[in-house]
């Protein structure tokens, strides 16, 4: 068995993160997941999860080898499985290829899991290590990691804002006809959470004032288009609105009793999925849309406006937020990234950590994630 340097074991779990970020929007439930195959000091197999019901990172990389690999050392992001699901328990493969050691990132929190390919590897004498750059395999899998143990979709709020925290002119005009308020290079970040992200939510206000596809469109690549979600309580929105249109992509349209059987009937003559949920005041209740939706998706990009993206703060059901900052003033009091009540003391907002600035063109990407209860 080679012994590796601590520079080394970390250079070839980065190469592994960058194996696994290739299944980024395809393998939902699932985890992403990379694999390097080590002889000696040589890389000589990779492979990583490229879509959920298909070959897991270290059977694709063992593929490659005809699963022959005595003497050599695998590198992989999370903890091999140990159950069998649509595809037989890593582990096992693993023991039977004859390897000598296996290098993880993290191990695997789903309760299937949760230590148990560990165990088998080293009951079957073989060498493990857990723990390598494990701030990065954590960080790649924080989707998987929430969704596998609650069963509710993570939570991202993306918002395009001015420099003085304001999503749109007093109008309610947002530049949606012009190019929006954040930059192209902005835009293109977006549809690509769009493909990695399985569902896009937005509230009626927006597509009364955008009429927005919600689709991904991203320029010499196939593109997934995630699962539309708009949450109008009332049944205000038109079903002649894009959105709507099931053909090009499937949409769920949240509502409650204050809308008429008539719309109901008309959106899903769209071919647009309803939910009707309940709450006090006659508005969606998050937890409960949360719930809901643990069956189907394991994460939702949440883009506005306003009220929504207050509505998901009050619940506190936010997981993180990325907020592009754009180079410029709109001034006055409307309209806020943030709508709802103001809190009405320092005490009573929300504050965030792990916070990362970025430059995306000539916006500033400004990512944290929300500290709730304190």
């Amino acid at each position: 068995m080679t012994s590796f340097t601590e520079k080394q074991k970390s250079e070839y779990m980065k190469k592994a993160l960058r194996l696994a970020r290739r299944g980024a929007g395809c393998v939902s439930p699932n985890p992403m997941v990379g694999a390097v195959i080590v002889k000696g000091e040589r890389t000589i197999a990779e492979g990583y999860h490229h879509r959920c019901g298909e070959d897991h990172a270290e059977i694709d990389a063992l593929k490659k080898i005809d699963f022959n690999a005595h003497d050599c050392s695998m590198f992989l992001n999370l903890e091999p499985c140990s159950h069998h699901g649509r595809t037989p328990p890593c582990a096992d493969a693993l023991i039977r290829s004859g390897i000598s050691a296996v290098y993880i990132g993290t191990s695997d929190p789903n309760p299937k899991v949760s230590g148990e390919g560990i165990r088998r590897l080293l009951a079957a004498g073989i060498h493990v290590e857990v723990g390598v750059c494990e701030k990065e395999c954590l960080e790649l899998n924080r989707v998987f990691f929430k969704y596998i143990v609650n069963k509710i979709p993570y939570v991202l709020v993306k918002a395009a804002i001015s420099l003085d925290g304001k999503i749109a002119a007093a109008s309610g005009d947002s530049g949606q006809s012009s190019g929006g308020i954040s930059g192209v290079e902005s835009h293109r970040l977006v549809h690509r959470l769009r493909h990695d992200f399985d569902a896009v939510l937005v509230g009626a206000g927006t597509v009364l004032k955008d009429n927005p596809l919600l689709t991904c469109r991203l320029p010499g690549r196939r593109a997934k288009n995630p699962l539309r979600i708009v949450l109008d309580s009332g049944g205000v929105i038109s079903e002649q609105a894009r959105v709507i249109d099931a053909s090009v992509a499937p949409t769920i349209v949240v509502s409650t009793s204050r809308s008429s059987q008539k719309w109901r009937k008309a959106v899903q003559a769209r071919g647009a999925e309803l939910l009707l949920l309940e709450s006090a005041g006659g508005q969606i209740d998050i937890s409960e849309l949360l719930k809901a939706l643990g069956s189907r998706v394991s994460s939702i990009l949440v883009e506005g406006g306003s009220e929504v993206i207050s509505s998901f703060v009050r619940a506190q059901a936010v997981d993180r937020i990325m907020f592009f900052i754009a180079p410029l003033l709109l001034g006055g009091e409307k309209i806020p990234v943030v709508g709802g009540p103001s809190a009405e003391f320092l005490s009573d907002g929300v504050r965030l950590e792990d916070v990362l600035f970025r430059r995306v063109g000539c916006d500033l990407l400004y990512e944290a994630t929300p500290v709730f209860g304190r």
